[in-house]
């Protein structure tokens, strides 16, 4: 099992064997070459395949977050308030499937997004979820990317640096950065975070 100091340093290696392509500019061979000379594995509670498929990172998400559903069950039936249940529900499911869902948000597939959905639609048809309870994935994708965007523009944040140079306009229509769009030269970089935040919050 190789450590994730070892990944790091595989992936520094390949990257410096490509001096000859520009810093700013990562080919979809040369990120595939990276993602290929990792193993798959659990990094800070999110899995990671060769392929960027995360069908085992929701599975694995589900089962946790099963196993909770079932204790907050427990709770309702020691008499806890069901206008209570939705605190234990947002700290132990929504918090869990909400964790780092900026890396995998735009390799979710649509099955992948369904039955994270058909889990929420579990939970409500169990009267654990109220009424005002967000039960789509794509609106805590939504939250969480711009959330994430948000606070990457301050000079303090530690992604701060991935930002381009911002660029100033006239100001002839409003717009929600001043960050010129990213060129991607692949499908790969299109789906990373932040050419799809400065293309989705404009």
């Amino acid at each position: 099992m190789m450590s994730h100091t070892q990944s790091v340093s595989v992936s520094f290696r390949v990257l410096n064997q490509k001096q000859q392509t520009s810093r700013s500019v990562i080919t979809e061979e040369m990120l595939l070459e990276i993602i290929s000379s990792l193993p798959s594995k659990q990094t800070s509670g999110v899995m990671f395949s060769r392929n960027l498929n995360f069908d085992d990172h929701v599975t694995f998400v589900l089962s946790i977050c099963l196993q909770r559903l079932y204790l907050i069950k427990l709770l309702r039936s020691q008499w806890m308030p069901e206008s209570k249940l939705c605190v234990p529900l947002v700290a132990l499911i929504i918090s869990r499937i909400s964790y780092a869902l900026s890396a995998s948000s735009c390799f979710l597939n649509s099955q992948q997004r369904n039955r994270i959905n058909a889990f929420f639609r579990k939970a409500r048809r169990f009267g654990l979820c109220s009424s005002t309870c967000l039960c789509d994935v794509s609106e805590y994708l939504r939250l969480a990317e711009s959330r994430l965007f948000n606070h990457i523009q301050s000079n303090s944040h530690c992604l701060s640096h991935l930002l381009p140079p911002e660029k100033h306009h006239l100001g002839l229509c409003p717009r929600g950065h001043s960050y010129p769009l990213h060129i991607c030269p692949n499908n790969l970089c299109k789906c990373s975070f932040i050419p799809r935040s400065l293309f989705c919050f404009p």
